[in-house]
């Protein structure tokens, strides 16, 4: 939490792992908390700062030389959130796959719907305590590298015991496809995250199946609005979100750490009132 007196204050987050800064929420002179937040990340060798702004921010952020990099249409309670960036390193900036995954997402809006297949026996249920070493597991053999420590079973019992749902789909008794929502109550939004799915049942629409499911549980818990933020170069992902109905929001660049390196992120969000 950034302090800034009564001139307002901002939750940021330093993400030591992915060498950057992300404010979630904030409150007050939107100007001065920034400045405030720019100097503590060049005190800390920041190389990114993400700023989640409101909308009637958003001529300040760019007055202020900020970079809108995209925008989820429901955040805030219902509101727009705009994602807004400063990088404060040349090599953080550059990325060459630009291009390469604009003609992939090309591909995502002209692909035919697809209706997937059935779910395995096993099917589809809401994931427990009990199931947090397996999940660490799964996990951990589709990532070698990951955002945060989702490998780690003790840290998925605690998103689940905080804010977080999970949903699996079996076969055979083993988890063969995953995905969570982190639910923030206070802005009534989620994330869709944590999606993977093993290599044999790719192309299988599991992941449509994983989402739908939460989004049910979502809606039951009183959240209206989801995003995600998926590698700009996964085809299957970022089909998957399309399919499922999330409109695309822009890219992030350079925005984490994930499965072999530093990545490029597409916004994709959702009402889930409508």
């Amino acid at each position: 939490m950034i302090e800034a007196g009564l001139k307002g204050n901002a939750t940021a987050v330093f993400d030591v792992f992915n060498e950057r800064c992300r404010v979630d929420d904030y409150a007050g002179n939107f100007p001065f908390l920034y400045n405030k937040l720019v100097d503590e990340c060049r005190k800390k060798s920041v190389k990114k700062l993400i700023w989640k702004v409101k909308a009637s921010d958003c001529f300040q952020a760019l007055g202020l030389g900020m970079e809108a990099e995209g925008a989820a249409g429901s955040y805030f309670r219902g509101e727009p959130c705009w994602f807004f960036s400063k990088f404060f390193s040349e090599t953080r900036r550059k990325t060459d796959e630009w291009i390469n995954e604009d003609r992939m997402l090309e591909e995502v809006f002209h692909k035919a719907h697809n209706r997937g297949i059935p779910l395995p026996p096993d099917g589809l249920r809401e994931a427990a305590l009990v199931d947090a070493e397996e999940l660490a597991s799964f996990y951990g053999g589709l990532f070698p590298v990951y955002p945060v420590p989702i490998a780690d079973p003790d840290y998925i019992k605690k998103s689940m015991r905080s804010s977080s749902v999970y949903m699996l789909v079996e076969d055979a008794g083993v988890i063969v496809s995953a995905a969570s929502a982190e639910m923030d109550e206070n802005h009534l939004n989620a994330e869709i995250t944590d999606c993977g799915t093993l290599p044999p049942y790719r192309k299988q629409g599991h992941l449509q199946h994983l989402i739908c499911a939460l989004e049910e549980k979502l809606l039951k818990n009183g959240i209206y609005s989801a995003y995600s933020l998926s590698r700009a170069s996964s085809f299957g992902m970022n089909r998957s979100l399309y399919q499922c109905g999330y409109t695309y929001g822009g890219r992030l660049a350079n925005n984490c750490y994930i499965y072999s390196s530093i990545e490029n992120m597409n916004i994709w969000w959702k009402d889930l009132s409508r």
